[in-house]
């Protein structure tokens, strides 16, 4: 008798166990992801005139990226729909020309846009900023940097 109510309330405790990680999983708020844009402000040391003005370059900033990115995906639509096509070769290299410029687009877009940052830097900020480059790359997801 002593096996079975040991057995049993391992079993029961096991269950709560399990029940709490279930409840843990499902109320659990998932991490809001805010981009690169806090940790840009926090490694730049931004203060509130400097925060107002570089969140009016990230709204400038996404919507050059959105229409780029909407322009893209047209192009690529299109380029794809070649392959039902009898003329696909004639116009294909046309498409895939056209894409690599709206790719040149998206960069220099980018580009730019990190120049506007730096623009918003004070003298004792540089070398934060200098840091920041040297580290981009990590802060942006794999691929391509998505507007923050």
């Amino acid at each position: 008798m002593n096996k079975l109510k040991l057995v049993s309330g391992l079993a029961i405790g096991l269950l709560l166990i399990n029940l709490v990680l279930i409840g843990f999983h499902f109320f659990k708020k998932p991490p809001r992801h805010e981009g690169p844009r806090n940790e840009i402000i926090h490694r730049l040391a931004f203060d509130e005139q400097q925060i107002i003005q570089y969140d009016s370059l990230i709204k400038q900033h996404r919507q050059s990226i959105r229409t780029l990115d909407s322009e893209i995906a047209l192009l690529k639509q299109a380029l794809y729909t070649q392959l039902k096509l009898e003329t696909a070769l004639i116009h294909k290299d046309s498409l895939i020309q056209a894409l690599g410029q709206k790719q040149m687009e998206v960069e220099n877009v980018q580009f730019a846009h990190f120049k506007d940052i730096h623009k918003l830097c004070k003298p004792d900020q540089e070398k934060r900023f200098q840091q920041l480059t040297s580290d981009l790359h990590d802060l942006f997801p794999k691929g391509r940097m998505k507007a923050n």
